[in-house]
């Protein structure tokens, strides 16, 4: 049903002190966590080969071993989807509002709705790593995984325990440890936190204090440096109760947005009625092709 003016009563008389218009909401706090490209296609799909393992030793006049195991392994697939919203408002309700310019903001009020959905389903993307659902990767495995495969092990990144100077140092091992699917040993390093609210004050002591925070002994803080991008708060990575989870971007790209089609807002009248319609629609896609982006920790 459209909005009439019994919904908006006070609107349509003169004399109001305010009327109060739409809150200010976050920004877009997901450009923190994914690389964006545009798309073109229906879906994306992006491809991890697997290469090369160890060099074998060879025995004189013996043959030198083969390796024939390299080629695609895993493939991720990004499937775009589209996101909208839209309301109506009686021709009677537009021209007798006296406040047009305080409500309703049309096109400020669908694109906090566009904005809003967005962060939270890129927050929502890590938190559900630990749990799987829509946080499946390309392995099979959840995003947050102690047991992602390669040839002769597992590499793991997840941490637990709140956040601390000794679970990033724990990360940072994590990171270090990695490796490709054939074996090699990656260069993985730590570049950036990704905190909640709650754990805004720890994030803060452990990347700008000098000397080792929340103590009496004049050590160094080990974890300073440690993270060149520092960190982020982001307002839209939800959690269970008790839990304060976080997460750090490793070195290696991994987190993926794909755009397919840019915000559109649509303003027409219907000429059975002559009410107004406003709409808004976007489509992407988002995820993580490569779990080694990632290190996460429920806290």
């Amino acid at each position: 049903m459209p909005l009439t003016r019994a919904q908006i009563e006070y609107e349509l008389w003169p004399g109001l002190d305010d009327v109060m218009g739409a809150y200010e909401t976050y920004p877009d706090e997901w450009k923190q966590i994914y690389n964006v490209k545009t798309s073109k296609k229906a879906y994306e799909k992006i491809s991890q080969p697997k290469l090369l393992g160890y060099a074998q030793p060879v025995a004189e006049g013996e043959q030198i071993p083969t390796d024939d195991g390299m080629g695609d392994q895993y493939i991720t697939q990004f499937t775009h989807r589209k996101y909208g919203l839209k309301f109506s408002i009686t021709e009677e309700a537009q021209d007798d509002n006296l406040y047009k310019s305080e409500f309703p903001q049309n096109t400020l009020a669908l694109k906090q709705s566009l904005s809003t959905t967005k962060n939270t389903l890129a927050g929502l993307y890590l938190t559900n790593g630990f749990a799987g659902g829509t946080s499946i990767v390309s392995d099979g495995l959840t995003l947050f995984n102690t047991a992602h495969p390669y040839d002769g092990g597992v590499n793991s990144n997840v941490v637990s325990g709140d956040l601390s100077e000794a679970t990033l140092n724990a990360a940072q091992i994590l990171a270090a440890n990695l490796r490709s699917a054939s074996g090699i040993p990656i260069a993985g390093t730590l570049r950036k936190l990704i905190v909640g609210p709650e754990n805004w004050f720890a994030a803060k002591k452990l990347t700008e204090s000098q000397f080792e925070p929340s103590s009496a002994n004049n050590a160094i803080n080990a974890a300073k440096g440690l993270l060149p991008e520092g960190f982020v708060m982001n307002h839209f990575i939800s959690s269970v109760p008790n839990s304060r989870p976080w997460f750090i971007l490793t070195n290696l790209p991994g987190m993926r947005l794909y755009q397919r089609m840019n915000v559109l807002y649509n303003i027409a009248q219907d000429p059975d009625n002559f009410n107004i319609k406003v709409s808004s629609r976007e489509r992407y896609s988002l995820g993580c092709y490569d779990y080694r982006s990632i290190i996460g920790c429920q806290g």
